[in-house]
């Protein structure tokens, strides 16, 4: 599990609504069943992830979820900004 591609996950979603799979795993150039696996952590730790089947589907964030930027230092910030 690679916790860079987690925040990264995260981060795009917060900006993206939704994202395939596929977009996801070219991305992060890893295969789709490492993004579910991924989405799976994520949802385990209490992150309100979502995936959806079919046309309009995709994974998203729950609306009121808010990364709370404090929580990390600037430098920090800086390396999950250059991630995504």
């Amino acid at each position: 599990m690679n916790n860079g591609r987690l925040f990264g996950i995260i981060y795009h979603l917060l900006n993206t609504k939704p994202a395939t799979s596929k977009e996801l795993s070219e991305m992060f150039e890893v295969s789709t069943r490492t993004i579910f696996r991924d989405i799976d952590k994520l949802s385990s730790l209490g992150i309100p992830i979502c995936a959806e089947s079919g046309r309009n589907g995709g994974i998203y964030l729950l609306d009121h979820f808010i990364l709370n930027k404090i929580l990390f230092s600037k430098e920090e910030q800086e390396k999950f900004v250059v991630i995504t």
